[in-house]
């Protein structure tokens, strides 16, 4: 239902935006490759979050996005809404990444320096997020990004801000749930939760497997997860 709604997006006019290509879901909104137009001609391309839904709580969450500023975050530019079918919208403009650290490792054979420089520049993105008050709760391979050769954190979605007493659902799906502490499940929130991830992240690009067996049982995964049962692969030869 989301991918539909932001197919029929491609080739909408944001402001001074245009959306042209639907990039794919995440993070309860979709992201696009989108053009700055200037007397119908582009001057940048950047990338464009929607969010189908406009409440408080979420644009504040994105104004909040957009004041973090640090080398290894992706750089938000603007926020701002917007109606399309009736229905209110929210939008983030970001920079355009080049690819992620999912595309990465999925290619293989990432050597020793780039794993250290990779896990670097991550920790240093997570460090000014925690300096920030702020747990990003959604740190994997496909969010973060690569922008000029630099790795950046990106998608906020889940970023919670510690002693807030608002409420954010974590995502509940494989693909995040491998990233995820024990603690998680029990509503724990702090920085160890990103620290947590990035371990498992670094075990991934270790050794090219992730440390659960779970079969694609959901139900199994999260059982392993919250009774912290790792079964950490052996070192490549």
């Amino acid at each position: 239902m989301l991918d539909q709604m932001m197919k029929m997006l491609e080739g909408q006019q944001i402001n001074s935006y245009r959306l042209n290509k639907f990039i794919g879901a995440g993070g309860f909104g979709g992201v696009f490759h989108a053009s700055e137009m200037v007397r119908n001609t582009s001057v940048q391309e950047v990338a464009i979050k929607v969010i189908p839904e406009s409440n408080d709580d979420k644009l504040i969450e994105l104004q909040n996005a957009r004041k973090l500023e640090h080398s290894n975050l992706i750089k938000a530019y603007s926020v701002g809404e917007f109606r399309f079918l009736n229905t209110e919208m929210l939008y983030l403009v970001m920079e355009l990444a080049q690819g992620s650290l999912e595309n990465h490792i999925a290619k293989g054979g990432l050597s020793s320096t780039e794993i250290k420089n990779i896990t670097v520049q991550v920790a240093q993105g997570l460090n000014y997020l925690h300096s920030q008050n702020k747990v990003h709760r959604d740190l994997k391979p496909g969010n973060i990004l690569m922008v000029n050769q630099q790795y950046k954190l990106a998608d906020f979605g889940l970023i919670r801000t510690l002693n807030n007493k608002s409420h954010t659902q974590a995502v509940h799906n494989s693909g995040t749930i491998i990233y995820m502490p024990p603690e998680a499940f029990k509503g724990d929130i702090s920085p160890a939760w990103d620290l947590w991830s990035l371990g498992i992240m670094l075990i991934e690009m270790t050794t090219n497997q992730l440390p659960y067996k779970f079969n694609n049982d959901i139900h199994q995964l999260m059982a392993k997860v919250m009774n912290c049962e790792l079964q950490i692969p052996s070192l490549p030869k």
